[in-house]
């Protein structure tokens, strides 16, 4: 045993028959390490004190050295080796020792083995794990292979002492560590989605999101959305998006949103791309937005004539012709000046000079009807008027309705005589009345008379000129009698035989279809 094994070397002095000493040493001199107790070394100001990371449990007589590699300074050292020898053993007899292999880092240590560098009076019969030679000079040595951070293993020896006297052994500790340097070789990927409402109304936008992710290993550099909008839809009349995403990291993902406008009804299809350093790209799948929008058509209904007087009904459809539901649809029937408004349809509400229908929601394809009742005291053309609109309509609907207001001719035919009985040789005078109790003037009233033999024609009075031929005598047409007018007639004869006679009358005029027949009778004597 060279001077710096026993240098490194614990010696295990004992009184009695036998000795056992332990030595552990490093291949560089280092210091010893005495089982027996010893004075501490002062200390350096403010230098730290060695840490004992791990102390073997002894039992009996069992001592105890260690020795820190390959330092000798726990604190600066990688391994920490303990020997735990017997008091004392008999020659020839077995006895047991253990040596308590520490890792002091926070490291794994590679290829640890213990190597006993030299016995004295001592040799092994067998251990846990089993010790081997080395090729070449037949030493023994344990190897451990790795040694996890902190981490302690026992190697468990059986030996025997030859003689009496001392017997001992010294050992080293070896290792290896490895310094590892790798390069992350990552490759970022990126996926795109892109999502689009379905179907939306023309005026209340198209919802679009973008989901860009890096689903690769590395960060994605300068990540860029671009899409180009179908012909018809834009964001702030720009057809052309470009989002500037920025980095993503590996498994980040961003969303994006965006609302754009359509000027236009139809289906609006297209695809987004993503990019990034490095020719990355990825492409959306192509998204199909269809946008529909509610046209309302306006019809109106009214009788062509409408008696004055009487209630009358202007009605007016609201149709919804477009492919979306009108909501809050509202049709406004303006009134006109000098009717009176009678009544209106469910639903309507008077807002000064108009009534306001609510109709709600008018689905596609829906109509609805409503409707307001007139009554006039003129004979004039009436006309209303009215609008449709709806939420998202774009242009508003207009209809008018119009009817003429015209009277109904009621005429009345009376015919008395004056003088009756007559005596023969007298005049009778025969009164012919025509009024018009109706709300329309009747025109072409002509009167037409038929004397009696018994008498002979004296003279007529009335508005119009009359002629007598075989004994009836006709006067020429009234052109017109207005509502509530009056025309008188006198057809004055004489009596020129007795008799019980009868004077009739015919009327006939433009608005009746079948004459009006009256007779008076006179009781001529003589």
């Amino acid at each position: 045993m060279n001077q710096s094994r026993r240098n490194l070397a614990g010696v295990l002095a004992v009184l009695g028959c036998l000795a056992l000493a332990g030595c552990a040493s490093q291949r560089e001199p280092a210091q010893t390490t005495q089982p027996e107790p010893r004075a501490e070394q002062p200390q350096p100001e403010r230098q730290t004190p060695a840490r004992r990371t791990y102390r073997p449990e002894t039992t009996g007589d069992q001592v105890v050295a260690h020795l820190a590699f390959p330092t000798g300074d726990e604190r600066t050292s990688a391994i920490l080796l303990h020997t735990v020898m017997p008091g004392s053993a008999t020659p020839g007899a077995a006895f047991n020792y253990e040596y308590h292999v520490t890792n002091l880092t926070d490291n794994t240590l590679q290829n640890v083995a213990v190597l006993q560098e030299s016995a004295e009076n001592l040799s092994v019969t067998r251990s846990n794990p089993e010790a081997q030679r080395a090729a070449g000079n037949d030493q023994l040595f344990w190897a451990l292979g790795e040694l996890g951070p902190r981490q302690t293993r026992v190697i468990r020896v059986v030996a025997e002492a030859g003689s009496t006297g001392t017997a001992g052994n010294c050992v080293s500790v070896s290792y290896n560590n490895f310094l590892c340097s790798v390069v992350p070789i990552v490759q970022p990927e990126l996926t795109l989605a892109k999502t689009a409402t379905p179907e939306a109304i023309r005026c209340d936008g198209v919802m679009i999101t973008y989901t860009v992710c890096n689903t690769g290993s590395g960060v994605a550099r300068n990540v860029r959305i671009r899409d180009t909008l179908p012909q018809g839809l834009s964001v702030e009349g720009r057809r052309e998006i470009n989002i500037p995403v920025g980095d993503l990291a590996a498994g980040e993902c961003r969303e994006f949103e965006i609302v754009a406008e359509a000027s236009r009804v139809g289906e609006f299809e297209s695809a987004a791309v993503a990019t990034a350093d490095g020719d990355l790209r990825a492409e959306s799948d192509a998204t199909v937005t269809l946008v529909t929008q509610p046209t309302l058509e306006l019809e109106a209904s009214a009788p062509q004539e409408a008696y004055l007087f009487r209630s009358f009904t202007h009605r007016y459809t609201v149709r919804n012709t477009g492919d979306a539901p009108s909501h809050n649809t509202i049709v406004a029937v303006a009134l006109p000046t000098g009717p009176e408004l009678m009544e209106h349809s469910e639903g309507g509400e008077v807002d000064g000079e108009r009534v306001l229908f609510n109709v709600g929601t008018l689905a596609a394809g829906q109509e609805r009807e409503v409707s307001v009742s007139l009554r006039h005291t003129e004979d004039v053309r009436v006309r209303s008027r009215a609008t449709a609109n709806g939420d998202c309509v774009e242009t508003a609907a207009n209809a008018e309705a119009s009817s003429n207001i015209i009277g109904i001719p009621a005429i009345l035919m009376e015919l008395i005589d004056i003088n009756d009985p007559v005596e023969v040789g007298q005049t009778e005078t025969y009164v012919i009345t025509i009024t018009n109790q109706g709300s329309r003037a009747d025109t072409n009233i002509a009167i037409r008379c038929q004397i009696p033999p018994e008498f002979e024609l004296v003279s007529t009075a009335g508005p119009t000129e009359a002629t007598l031929e075989n004994g009836v005598l006709t006067f020429e047409p009234l052109g017109r009698l207005g509502a509530r007018q009056v025309a008188e007639w006198r057809v004055r004869v004489r009596a020129i035989d007795e008799g019980d006679v009868r004077f009739a009358v015919e009327m006939i005029s433009d608005n009746l279809t079948s004459p009006v027949r009256a007779t008076e009778a006179t009781r001529l004597f003589r």
